[in-house]
């Protein structure tokens, strides 16, 4: 602006100077007529240089406006890559903070891996101990097999011979329980006899009596007969016999004294 008001005064400046100098000239004394005719063409010539000094004044404020849209354009592009520049700088500020909490949790995560690892290093020793015991298990358990193979061959040779045995014992006890049954039977054929003996009736008062008798007790049976003789007055004697149901024969006799 302060370009544009210099040159429009060096213009009028000019402009006013320039015809005072040409008036001056046509005034002098002494001077002859064709002085009149050079200022003329002085004065055009300088009016048709301060016609092309104001058309290049012009061109020149155009061009000094152009500058200044320019510089004012440049301005506002420099103000909004300064907004820009602030914004890149927080931009990079908040960036810095998080590449610092990336970093922090980078530097964690390295932590946390060189932890693990030495974890890792310490199953490996663990998983290698493990092994070295399954190995020494994986023997005993095979010595095992073998043992339980050898046991499981000795319980089914304990197994046949208690099978033996108790077939044996069974044979055993069924032979005992006929037995006791045989046994069973003859005592109650005997209490039979002893009952049949017993239930024979003598005639009091003769010298000679005899009789039979018969008696059962648990499912046997049996028959006897008997005689008493009253050999004196303070001797007496018996005699019995008895057949039962389990073909026995039994006998008795008895002799007895009074005084």
């Amino acid at each position: 602006m302060k370009l544009n008001q210099s040159l429009m005064v060096l213009t009028m400046t000019m402009f006013i100077f320039q015809p005072a100098h040409a008036d001056v000239r046509i005034f002098h004394p002494g001077k002859h007529k064709t002085d009149v005719s050079s200022m003329k063409e002085d004065i055009e010539h300088n009016r048709d240089q301060i016609f092309t000094d104001g058309i290049k004044l012009n061109s020149l404020e155009l061009k000094v406006n152009d500058q200044e849209l320019k510089i004012n354009y440049n301005k506002q592009q420099i103000d909004e890559h300064k907004k820009g520049i602030d914004k890149n700088k927080s931009d990079i500020n908040t960036n810095k903070e998080k590449i610092e909490e990336q970093q922090k949790i980078i530097n964690n995560n390295e932590l946390h891996t060189i932890i693990n690892d030495i974890k890792i290093k310490y199953d490996e020793k663990k998983i290698s101990l493990n092994t070295e015991k399954i190995t020494k298990n994986n023997k005993k358990i095979s010595d095992a097999y073998g043992l339980i193979s050898e046991n499981t061959t000795k319980i089914n040779q304990l197994d046949l011979n208690q099978q033996r045995f108790e077939t044996k014992t069974e044979h055993k006890f069924a032979a005992m329980d006929k037995r006791i049954g045989n046994y069973h039977h003859k005592a109650m054929a005997g209490v039979s006899s002893a009952m049949s003996m017993s239930a024979i009736p003598f005639v009091e008062g003769k010298r000679f009596s005899f009789g039979f008798g018969a008696g059962s007790y648990g499912g046997q049976g049996a028959v006897s007969f008997g005689s008493q003789f009253r050999l004196s007055e303070q001797i007496r004697s018996s005699a019995y016999m008895s057949y039962d149901s389990n073909k026995s024969i039994g006998v008795a006799a008895g002799i007895s004294f009074g005084w």
